[in-house]
């Protein structure tokens, strides 16, 4: 039987790198049983391209900017009723999802990836 894995997504006014990272968790081998995404207040149409265009996924929808950390906790909150054996969390940052062609270092941010067992 496979692990029950949620992955947490936490986001905020990027839209097209999230579009991206959501690709990239479906293309998995593993792919989660669930997917939690929260939106940290966005204003550049992230809400209304999660309500549109993933309604399958689990959305927080955070009505201010709670920061990185309070994105994961909210995230990793709502994952924890979805029962996991095990929860990753991926935080889209204002940065490139990987090394530019010519191979300069990526400047500006980070994403970050955790994991969490849910059960011991």
């Amino acid at each position: 039987m496979s692990p029950r894995v949620v992955a947490v997504v936490v986001t905020w006014n990027r839209r097209d790198l999230l579009v991206e990272s959501l690709a990239a968790i479906e293309a998995q081998t593993l792919k989660p049983t669930a997917t939690v995404v929260v939106d940290n207040a966005s204003i550049d149409g992230t809400t209304d391209l999660l309500d549109g265009s993933y309604g399958h996924l689990e959305v927080v929808h955070l009505t201010s900017n709670i920061g990185g950390a309070g994105g994961f906790a909210a995230g990793i909150e709502r994952a924890l009723t979805l029962d996991p054996d095990l929860s990753g969390s991926l935080m889209t940052t204002p940065c490139r999802s990987r090394p530019p062609p010519n191979g300069s270092p990526t400047r500006g941010g980070s994403t970050q990836v955790a994991t969490t067992r849910a059960h011991g």
